[in-house]
Formats: C-alpha cells, structure tokens, sequence
C-alpha cells in the first residue's frame, strides 16, 4: 500500500501538452502527459509517464489524497520511485512488483515557478489480481529497433552522410514492431537525449525536429547535415511496460546505434545492442 502525507485534493485545470507558443517562449509545460489509463496485473513494473519541458518548479505525484513528495525516490518504499534523467524533465513515475492496494487516481504536479504557471495532470492505475489477471492485457516486448535511411535499411556500421548535397538535412527513421502496448521512443546523438525544436510559422525551422505519434511503432528524427561530423552516433532507444519488467536493469532499455560518416561512397550500417 503507498502512503504519503494526507492532502485536501485541490480543485484546478488539467493541463494540456506543449503548445507551439509555450515552447517557443520556454515556458514550462508538459511535454508528455500520463496515459488515461494503465492496466497491469500484480507482480509486473508500471511506468506512468509524465515529462516536463522547462522545468523550472519542482515535480511530485499524488496518489488518491497522498502527496508522495519532491525526493525521486520515495523514503521507504523501495518499489516506487522517479528513475528518468531529471536533466531532460523526465519526473515519470515508476512501481515495480505491483500490487492491487496500488489501484487508483495518480497525478502529476509540477509547482509554478518564476511566472511560469501550475502543472497538473491526472492518470488511474488499475493493478489486477487473481483470476481477474486473466482478463488483464497482454504485456509484449517491442523488436529490438531497426534503422532506415535514404530509401532503405541501416545495415553496416556507418550511414554515410552525403556532402555536398542538395539535400540540407537527414531524416532517419526508427521502427519497433510487436510491442504491446506500443513503446516509447527516445533518441540520442553522441549520448545526449534529442528534444524536438519548437516550430514557429513566421521563423525558420529549427533541427532537430522528433516525430513520433503516441500509439505507433515508428519514429522519424530529421537533423542538419552540417552539424554532424564523422564519428558522431545516432540512437534509438525503446521501451514498454514490458521491457521494464525485466529484472535485468540492463535490458529494460532496447536500443540501436549508428555511426555518421559525413564522406565517401554511400554505405548504410548499423550497430544493434539491446
């Protein structure tokens, strides 16, 4: 049973993801809200997702009328904590070894800070138990990722970069099939996590910019050739709630990489790792 301190729920708005006008003014917004609903048998690991862009106050989760606080690990429940990279805004919250005391009302609250407003968003996690695990969706792990580029598959260790070219930018896109439910895609070049640049109909577009539909098994980064160098790596990371209920710390993460080479003949590669 997770406990915390007793609250008066406070009445307000549920927030909205990122508008083009919150990022393009840096203002603190979410940049991934909870799922409506979660629904896991007893045993397994739940993540319910909440990221913030330009975070400025201070995240927490309300559990029912339980404040659960700002420490990313929950003092004394070893089962629940807040595993992201708070650099990148990422305060979603994890549960493993789920049980059914742990059904009910979770939000995700960042404290205004600096003019930049309250954050709230509202997700119901349903643990079930028994026979009723039965009826319970089925968990699957997504295919390790695949890469494709310029007209086909990633299958070498290097995708050549071709310069000079009429073409200003690269779009690569990462295919994970047979997840259920569908993962969550992160990219990273050099091992620095990728945020997707703000669009503002009376600028220039900005690199890089994301594209992933919440639902599917895809997702398309394009970048600026002339910001990327011989050497440099491109990964795609991808994860669900099957794959974070895996005891292996190590392989709750599937992910592949590639390698730019901004010269010589055209030669498209890739290196997996799981």
């Amino acid at each position: 049973m997770i406990v915390g301190l007793h609250v008066e729920e406070l009445v307000g708005y549920q927030s909205e993801p990122c508008t083009d006008h919150e990022l393009a003014t840096a203002t603190q917004c979410f940049r991934r809200i909870p799922d409506a609903v979660y629904s896991l048998p007893s045993g397994y690991t739940v993540l319910l997702h909440c990221i913030v862009e330009n975070m400025r106050g201070k995240a927490q989760w309300r559990f029912n009328n339980l404040l659960l606080g700002h420490d990313r690990n929950v003092p004394g429940f070893e089962r629940i904590s807040m595993p992201g990279d708070p650099n990148t805004g990422d305060v979603s919250l994890q549960i493993r070894n789920l049980t059914v005391s742990d059904t009910g009302e979770y939000e995700c609250q960042v404290t205004p800070s600096m003019n930049h407003p309250l954050l709230r968003r509202k997700t119901w996690l349903q643990v079930t138990d028994g026979l009723a695990s039965c009826f319970a969706p089925t968990l699957v792990m997504p295919s390790i990722p695949r890469l494709f580029a310029l007209g086909k598959e990633v299958k070498d260790r290097s995708l050549v970069v071709p310069l000079p070219d009429e073409e200003k930018t690269i779009t690569v896109e990462c295919v994970a099939p047979n997840g259920i439910p569908p993962p969550d895609f992160y990219w990273k070049l050099n091992d620095v996590l990728l945020r997707s640049m703000p669009t503002d109909v009376k600028s220039p577009v900005k690199w890089p910019q994301i594209v992933t539909n919440q639902g599917e098994d895809r997702s398309l980064v394009t970048l600026l050739k002339s910001d990327l160098k011989t050497g440099d790596n491109l990964t795609c990371e991808v994860s669900n709630n099957a794959t974070l209920a895996r005891e292996d710390l190590t392989a709750r993460t599937l992910r592949t990489t590639t390698l730019f080479d901004v010269h010589g003949e055209l030669n498209l590669g890739l290196r997996v790792g799981d």
